[in-house]
């Protein structure tokens, strides 16, 4: 039997969802990354949501801006960091490599 979730825990999970309604309407073929203090469970509440969008290619700055533009057109009160992980440095990969939790329906 699964662990009953808190509200914190719900209110991600539907944040989760929109975030990825937000990205699969412009890039429909990438995948999406949680990585940083989230992936890692040592966030605070307040935390930001950082997010690794992996096209295979890079991503036009010009749909990043789209994306940042729906994010902020929704309820969600925490900042959420997108960042392209074609473009990445090598460091960031590794990091959403080792810790990045991929994000499915």
């Amino acid at each position: 039997m699964m662990p009953e979730l808190n509200e914190d825990q719900k209110r991600f999970l539907r944040y989760k969802k929109t975030l990825l309604e937000i990205i699969r309407r412009r890039l429909p073929q990438c995948k999406t990354y949680l990585f940083g203090s989230r992936a890692r469970g040592t966030n605070q509440s307040g935390a930001d949501i950082d997010l690794a969008l992996d096209c295979g290619a890079a991503i036009d700055f010009s749909i990043i801006l789209k994306l940042h533009g729906d994010i902020d057109e929704t309820t969600i009160p925490l900042m959420v960091d997108l960042v392209d992980l074609f473009s990445a440095s090598e460091l960031l990969k590794e990091e959403v490599k080792k810790e990045g939790v991929l994000w499915e329906n």
